[in-house]
């Protein structure tokens, strides 16, 4: 019984990543759109590692740095995976 509950814990934090993980896909979309690149929202989450990819070579040519969001995005998706591998683990 124990174990179900950290499996149920472990899979409400690896939702709440995976909405974190969206919202900051919504935010990198928006940015590459101002910059003229063209998304395609019905696609892009089929596409989230190339446009992370291009909003990183973009920030590097403009600012030099890979941008803030980048970084959150590998963090987001990341604790997604570990937390629901913890879920899973908890399950088996």
């Amino acid at each position: 019984m124990h174990e179900n509950k950290l499996a149920l814990l472990f899979g409400v934090i690896a939702l709440l990543f995976l909405v974190w993980n969206f919202i900051i896909v919504l935010i990198i979309k928006d940015h590459l759109q101002q910059r003229g690149e063209k998304v395609n929202p019905a696609t892009m989450h089929f596409q989230i590692f190339s446009i992370a990819k291009k909003y990183r070579e973009f920030n590097q040519k403009e600012m030099g740095t890979s941008g803030k969001h980048y970084g959150t995005f590998r963090i987001s998706i990341l604790l997604f995976a570990l937390f629901l591998l913890l879920g899973i683990l908890f399950v088996a």
